[in-house]
């Protein structure tokens, strides 16, 4: 079968459709939390704030993810509080002050909660 000029164009169409797919998608960084308040916690957090109603539950000394954000983010939004509760605590996070997770985690940058950061 000789390709017409009508599959050539839906080819090429379907060749510009997953170039800009893939051209238009940033990396994404996966941030999670160890949990050093001595006590379990909820978290939520965000790159755009109060733009997620997803609480992730961390028992005390755990660890796990969170969020993904993008790489350009500059700032995490954050929400803890005492599992079952309403009253949350809120607080911002440079990007650039996260820290890193031990070999083992699953993310790439990580939050620490401990003293002001804990419910």
């Amino acid at each position: 079968m000789v390709p017409s000029s009508r599959h050539r164009l839906i080819a090429a169409l379907a060749f510009m459709a997953i170039g800009l797919n893939l051209g238009g998608c940033q990396k994404a960084i996966s941030v999670g939390a160890a949990n050093r308040c001595g006590a379990d916690v909820e978290i939520q957090a965000d790159s755009v704030r109060e733009s997620t109603t997803r609480w992730v539950t961390l028992r005390a000394g755990d660890q796990d993810g969170v969020v993904q954000v993008g790489e350009n983010t500059e700032t995490l939004y954050v929400n803890v509080r005492a599992p079952g509760t309403g009253e949350a605590r809120g607080f911002d996070v440079p990007m650039r002050s996260l820290g890193k997770p031990s070999a083992d985690a699953d993310y790439e940058a990580q939050l620490v909660l401990e003293g002001v950061r804990c419910p």
